[in-house]
């Protein structure tokens, strides 16, 4: 995997929040009489984007009102559970994949029969998949409106300069590797490249890799799926020499942006986020996407935004108008040349209005057939982040793959030991 720093471990926020609750607080943010709050992660980008949204609904929606309450830094479900317990829950939440450490506790609204009865809702329009991923317990928590997904990025120039064809959509891991070699450039032979054919990473999911077992009760990171995806990527960096080694940092993935920009990196792994940053550096010069390499065809890792109720709003009836209204409305609209609708109908125009053009969102309209997300359970954070540590210290030598996958299968099947 690209290696993505994780948040704080479930553990820590529990520990706070019992520390709260022990404290006494009680009562809601401080709001206005029919005020209803709406959290969710702050940039700058959503902080303007949503405050548009709050007033545009106010509009439409005579006498009511709306605050957003952008949390800012990495730690947003850490800081978005500590409000819960101390009983200043915002109304309307934003969630993606921590959906699954809220809902097990049964802190969201179940939204199922409000769906059913609303005709603009229409479930056949999404993924089935995506839809599932806020369920838990048997309830629909959440909707979704938008995926983030994973790609390739590649320079044209550099393609071809060497004259390699382009990515086709279907292409192996062994076309993948063949492809990056002939595209690094070691030119002075000092066997340091001047150009790397790769940066970034690979996904667990493009060798059929899982954290956990189909019906998530056990690790499953021992795998000779997770082997293969660990010694390929050592071997991308050390054996081909086609990637430069992985920094552990938070600034990998815009340091790697860095290299793509200046023509020294040829293929670059990316997120959809990424999108509207690589317009900018990327202006006037020839670049594309395409989907990752995989064993068993193509594999894109996604994760999804979407909103949920809390089960302590004073107002279920505004916090739901004001969902299906982010939802349904174009009020995220500005979104969707970087995160993919999640209703086909949307997608379609998505294509129309932003055209088949650099980068070809056609990979990001079709992905949606090819989604590997990590499961919606309970101490996700916690589970991915004995995960990222073991590859890390494999990445950087500092540990064998099945050594490290021991380990990390240890501890990650004593934090599902918790759950029971």
């Amino acid at each position: 995997m690209a290696i993505r720093r994780q948040l704080p471990g479930w553990p820590r926020w529990a520990l706070l929040a019992a520390m709260l609750g022990l404290a006494g607080c009680s009562g809601g943010p401080s709001r206005g009489s029919g005020e209803i709050v709406l959290a969710h992660p702050a940039s700058t980008e959503m902080t303007r984007l949503y405050a548009d949204a709050a007033d545009a609904f106010e509009r439409d929606h005579p006498g009511k009102q709306v605050r957003p309450l952008p949390i800012t830094g990495s730690d947003y479900y850490g800081k978005l559970l500590v409000l819960m317990a101390a009983r200043e829950s915002p109304d309307v939440v934003w969630m993606g994949q921590g959906f699954g450490e809220f809902a097990d506790r049964g802190v969201f609204l179940d939204l199922e029969d409000r769906v059913r009865a609303d005709p603009s809702l229409d479930a056949s329009e999404m993924p089935a998949e995506v839809l599932n991923w806020y369920r838990a317990n048997g309830r629909l928590s959440g909707l979704p409106f938008g995926l983030d997904l994973n790609f390739i990025v590649y320079n044209q120039d550099l393609f071809d300069a060497a004259r390699e064809p382009y990515p086709r959509w279907d292409w192996t891991l062994e076309q993948f590797l063949a492809t990056a070699r002939r595209l690094t450039q070691d030119r002075d032979g000092d066997g340091k490249a001047e150009v790397w054919g790769y940066r970034g990473g690979m996904e667990p999911f493009s060798f059929g890799a899982r954290l956990l077992t189909a019906d998530h009760t056990a690790p499953d990171v021992a795998s000779p799926e997770m082997i293969h995806y660990l010694r390929f990527s050592l071997d991308l960096m050390y054996r081909w020499k086609v990637s430069p080694p992985i920094a552990a940092s938070d600034l990998e993935e815009q340091e790697s942006m860095v290299d793509f920009q200046s023509g020294r990196v040829a293929m670059l792994h990316g997120h959809s986020w990424l999108l509207p940053d690589l317009r900018k550096r990327m202006a006037g010069r020839r670049w594309e996407i395409c989907p990752p390499p995989g064993v068993n065809g193509r594999a894109h890792w996604a994760s999804s935004q979407g909103f949920c109720i809390s089960r302590d709003t004073r107002d279920p009836e505004t916090s739901w108008q004001l969902l299906r209204y982010l939802v349904t409305s174009d009020a995220l609209w500005p979104l969707a040349d970087h995160v993919a609708p999640v209703k086909k109908a949307l997608r379609t125009r998505m294509l129309k209005e932003f055209g088949i053009s650099r980068p070809d969102l056609r990979v990001l309209s079709e992905a949606v057939d090819h989604l590997n997300a990590d499961p919606r359970v309970p101490n996700l954070t916690e589970l991915r982040s004995r995960l990222s540590d073991a590859v890390e210290r494999v990445i950087q030598r500092r540990a064998e793959p099945e050594a490290a996958m021991r380990v990390a299968s240890r501890e990650i099947a004593e934090v599902l030991a918790r759950r029971h």
